[in-house]
């Protein structure tokens, strides 16, 4: 545990670090068959073929369990079963729904602009590209930013933060002395 002063206000900052396990990571195991892959006039070969050799004098349940299995058979060797193993990961934390459709209509536009190529599509789709980073950054702001000030250790941290957040890029040429609250406010709002 550290105890300090900030000089920012008439209070002590309090700093302390929680030694935390970190959740280990979920592995699914997953089963899939590619059927695009699938030569389907082979595979049409194929099915006539199993399905003329039925017989033609079964009841219908039977019929029914044979067909089932000729197409199982058929699909499994037309489309073979692949095991994967997947990690499963925590989504992000600023992710939001607004993003998520932000980001389908930015794909929408894309689509759009790539079938005739027209400049307005091309600018339509740049200005939703546009609106999708600067809605993904300001959730960023907003989940990280109380974090940051926690976790800031200086004036001269907390002042890069502060001109992070208002979408300035870089660092303060020169940190300036602040003695007061007023002073802060100040800088801060510059």
């Amino acid at each position: 545990m550290n105890i300090s002063d900030k000089a920012l206000s008439d209070h002590f900052v309090i700093t302390f670090s929680l030694d935390l396990p970190k959740p280990s990571e979920e592995r699914r195991t997953r089963t899939t068959k590619d059927i695009r892959l699938i030569d389907k006039q082979i595979f049409k070969e194929t099915l006539s073929a199993t399905l003329s050799s039925c017989p033609p004098d079964a009841d219908g349940e039977t019929q029914a369990e044979l067909y089932i299995s000729n197409l199982e058979e058929a699909l499994n060797h037309h489309a073979p079963a692949r095991t994967r193993n997947i990690t499963t990961r925590p989504s992000a934390p600023w992710y939001t729904l607004e993003i998520k459709q932000a980001k389908q209509e930015r794909r929408t536009a894309e689509r759009k602009w790539n079938k005739p190529k027209l400049t307005l599509d091309k600018q339509i789709y740049t200005l939703h590209v546009n609106a999708v980073k600067e809605l993904i950054l300001s959730e960023k702001k907003k989940k990280c930013l109380g974090e940051k000030i926690v976790n800031c250790k200086t004036s001269k941290a907390l002042c890069d933060i502060t001109k992070e957040l208002k979408g300035k890029k870089g660092t303060f040429s020169s940190y300036p002395i602040v003695k007061t609250t007023k002073q802060f406010r100040r800088v801060l709002c510059q």
